[in-house]
């Protein structure tokens, strides 16, 4: 009886396309707070995989992209830089530069937030416009 009344809530959301993308947590939160349904974790599980098959399968931990192929001619022909900055909030930015061709780590740095533009731009010997 619950789990009908779960499938009945849920389907016209995921018609409007607002909660596409929520998975079980969310989903639960948000029809206590949002709509007054309190569900149960099995009824909701349930309820995705019956209506949102493929919005659950893509957020399987197995379920990772696939990396692209692309050719590179040889060593330090090519260098990825990337920032991580989860941890800007606590003045900490994370930079890494790796070889594109070996895949090895040239370098990376934990620094205090503000600091990172003039170390990139002395690690690859090129200024970076801000």
């Amino acid at each position: 009886m619950q789990r009908a009344s779960t499938i009945d809530v849920i389907k016209p959301l995921l018609a409007e396309g607002h909660i596409q993308q929520y998975g079980r947590r969310l989903l639960i939160t948000h029809l206590t707070r949002k709509h007054g349904h309190r569900s149960r974790r099995n009824d909701v599980l349930t309820a995705l995989r019956i209506l949102n098959d493929y919005g659950v399968t893509s957020r399987t931990p197995g379920m990772k992209k696939k990396r692209r192929d692309y050719v590179v001619p040889g060593p330090d022909w090519l260098w990825c830089l990337d920032g991580h900055n989860k941890l800007s909030r606590f003045s900490i930015e994370i930079y890494g530069c790796v070889d594109a061709y070996s895949r090895k780590i040239i370098w990376s740095s934990a620094t205090a937030s503000g600091d990172q533009i003039p170390l990139c731009s002395r690690c690859c010997h090129w200024p970076l416009a801000l």
